[in-house]
């Protein structure tokens, strides 16, 4: 898990230009790709510097460390995954949360069904992200 720790945040700090701009466009395209490499992962909101992620089918929590504000962090990329999924589905954008299956072109010309789970309001952020193209894959339910 330190290594799936360690290649999080960096993922994280690679689109942070600086301590309070955030590229949230790139990094969720390159986190829907890290997220078909590994099957399926949950994020939700542990504190101020942190989100607790876990990763299936392993299933034991670790602390990535963001490097500004956790919580704004965490609610952007929620908001990103809506409005792809409402792009990908024709649907309704729902900023504060949805179970949705959508597909998304993580390189050209290679279109990877995904399933999303997520709640994006003032008490509560998390997501459950799962590639539905590896036979592994699954939620984590907590």
């Amino acid at each position: 898990m330190k290594g799936e720790q360690e290649h999080l945040e960096h993922l994280i700090a690679r689109h942070y230009t600086d301590k309070r701009c955030f590229d949230v466009v790139s990094f969720v395209h390159d986190f829907l790709v890290c997220v078909n490499d590994l099957g399926a992962i949950r994020c939700e909101y542990e504190n101020k510097d942190s989100v607790n992620v876990s990763v299936a089918p392993q299933d034991s929590d670790i602390l990535v460390c963001v490097p500004f504000s956790a919580l704004a962090f965490l609610r952007s990329v929620c908001a990103r995954l809506a409005m792809i999924c409402s792009e990908a589905t024709s649907g309704e954008f729902l900023p504060y949360g949805n179970e949705v299956d959508f597909p998304y072109e993580i390189a050209p010309g290679v279109v990877v069904p995904f399933h999303l789970k997520f709640l994006n309001t003032s008490g509560i952020q998390f997501l459950e992200l799962a590639s539905l193209s590896r036979h592994n894959s699954s939620i984590v339910d907590k």
